[in-house]
């Protein structure tokens, strides 16, 4: 038995007229085009989307009007349900059906819309090979497309699982390979730098490390000096505490003679100094004094 699917209301059509299409290839995106209710606005331009699906008997490749099925075009509700319920999504997301069968007046159709409301993409997903006879748009059903199909040429859907699909994600998959291989590329170079970069920094660690042993040696070496130096000084302030207290004592000493010389008598004569009896000695008087020689 031959069948006419319209999908209808569309927003994008991804097929063409006298194309083949087969389990999991996508056909169309929904929307709200045609007269749609409630109709879009600028504020809500998704307003009515939904789509209309529509089976007829026979080979149709024209829209038909809902009036005219029971007529001219015989429908058949239990294919619009078997696409209803195996899915025209393909997510498998469950169908909301909006408007059922007959739900207005000669509505032979289903206005229906995924559950979750995010996938609008529409697939076909029958075991039946489809021919795409008429895509186009109208007042009416705005963008549609027309498939017709034979069920008596049922084909084995294992030989085409999601054949787009997977084509679709194999050439992804490719491109992401080509990515990756880019990036790889990019990291090898980069890594190349590290390398280089890392020989440069342990360059200058060694040279800094010898730098550090110079300073370090300089620096023993001002220590050194800083503690010869007090050293130095430290003797050098002992030695002048020395002698000063040694000039103190002599000062002392000498005031203490002049002390004991000044209580003597002027006539009698005043010993100023001892000294061994050999050597040479240079002595300076003042005047009106007389010299006296001991022994």
């Amino acid at each position: 038995m031959i069948y006419s699917v319209l999908y209808a209301h569309l927003n994008d059509v991804y097929v063409k007229a006298g194309e083949k299409v087969v389990y999991g290839n996508v056909l169309a995106k929904m929307g709200n085009t045609g007269e749609v209710i409630p109709k879009p606005t600028s504020k809500n331009p998704n307003a009515g989307t939904h789509l209309h699906l529509s089976v007829v008997e026979g080979a149709k490749t024209n829209t038909w009007t809902l009036t005219s099925m029971d007529s001219d075009n015989k429908p058949n509700q239990q294919e619009c349900l078997y696409f209803i319920e195996n899915d025209i999504f393909n997510n498998h997301d469950r169908v909301l059906v909006t408007a059922g069968w007959l739900n207005y007046k000669s509505h032979y159709a289903y206005d229906i819309i995924p559950q979750n409301r995010k996938h609008y993409d529409l697939y076909w997903n029958r075991s039946f090979t489809g021919n795409v006879v008429a895509t186009g748009y109208n007042d009416g059903y705005g963008k549609y497309v027309i498939i017709q199909y034979d069920t008596s040429e049922q084909v084995d859907r294992v030989l085409f699982p999601y054949k787009t699909e997977i084509e679709k994600y194999q050439e992804i998959i490719k491109e992401q390979l080509l990515e990756i291989s880019k990036y790889q590329n990019i990291v090898a170079t980069q890594k190349t730098e590290l390398e280089s970069l890392n020989n440069i920094i342990n360059k200058q660690r060694l040279e800094l490390g010898k730098t550090l042993e110079i300073i370090n040696e300089k620096t023993n070496e001002l220590e050194n000096c800083y503690m010869n130096n007090n050293n130095q000084n430290m003797e050098v302030n002992e030695k002048i505490i020395k002698l000063t207290e040694e000039n103190n004592l002599l000062k002392s000493k000498i005031g203490k003679l002049e002390e004991d010389l000044s209580q003597v008598p002027s006539e009698m004569p005043k010993q100023i100094f001892d000294c061994p009896k050999n050597g040479i000695y240079t002595i300076k008087l003042i005047k009106g004094y007389k010299l006296y020689i001991k022994n």
